[in-house]
């Protein structure tokens, strides 16, 4: 296993190009975020810039990782995500008022 957990993480990326976006998305915020530095956020920036560079470096793995995002995305259901569970809860207000 390669000691650079950069090119660990780019490395399963590039081994694995079809997993579920979720997981995409999980191995990247692992490696932005590890467990000894969640509340380092100028390591979190510093991280992001590195993973920036990284890819620009794999135009290839970037083109499929940007097609893949963008997909998920595309494909999720946002309703969901945002009006249940741990990332949203039902407001207090009339849905037609909160968008004012």
């Amino acid at each position: 296993m390669n000691s650079n957990p950069l090119e660990s993480l780019l490395q399963r990326l590039e081994d694995d190009p079809e997993q579920d976006l979720a997981r995409t998305l999980r191995q990247i915020v692992d490696w932005l975020r590890p467990e000894e530095d969640r509340g380092n956020i100028a390591q979190v920036i510093a991280r992001i810039e590195r993973l920036v560079l990284a890819l620009a470096d794999h135009p290839e793995l970037r083109a499929r990782l940007r097609s893949h995002l963008e997909q998920g995305l595309e494909e999720a259901r946002h309703l969901t995500l945002y009006a249940s569970g741990p990332c949203g809860r039902p407001g207090r207000r009339g849905w037609a008022t909160q968008l004012a």
